[in-house]
């Protein structure tokens, strides 16, 4: 068996770390889905938007086109799970 390498970033060999990474990253997806189909989402938002002429959608998706600070937020969460690991 080929020892670990301080670079193999992916934890091949540790089944418990691997499963804390996985449950990690489901909650937090599950989480940003259940935000998204929530009133005033990003998916109720982009349904409704979906049978509106091209610019009444564009101007409906305005707060989320405009202000990225929900999409900032998400990669934040993101790079502090890899963090934590």
């Amino acid at each position: 068996m080929t020892p670990a390498s301080r670079h193999d970033h992916f934890p091949r060999r540790d089944a418990p770390r691997r499963a804390r990474m996985r449950a990690a990253a489901d909650a937090a997806e599950a989480r940003w889905h259940a935000e998204d189909r929530a009133a005033g989402g990003l998916s109720a938002a982009l349904d409704a938007a979906a049978t509106l002429p091209p610019p009444a959608a564009v101007a409906s998706l305005g707060r989320w086109l405009g202000d990225i600070g929900w999409l900032e937020a998400r990669l934040a969460d993101a790079l502090a799970l890899l963090a934590a690991d």
